[in-house]
């Protein structure tokens, strides 16, 4: 099996702009003959370590179905 590991840099919390660069990188990867491609964690989201939202992100009620 061949696995590639991917990394860029991501937009923080635009996930669509980060999506699209994801996808590219994987149809480059599997042209390439990766079968599996891994990402840093946080790739989609992106990240500030500074930003209101991640520093808060854990003191914010959620509710998941299932």
């Amino acid at each position: 099996m061949i696995i590639s590991a991917a990394q860029f840099t991501s937009r923080p919390l635009d996930i669509a702009v980060n999506a699209a660069a994801v996808a590219e990188l994987v149809r480059a990867a599997g042209r390439a003959g990766a079968e599996l491609v891994v990402f840093p964690e946080l790739a989609l989201s992106g990240y500030e370590l500074g930003s209101p939202t991640i520093r808060t992100g854990s003191r914010s009620p959620r509710t998941t179905n299932g």
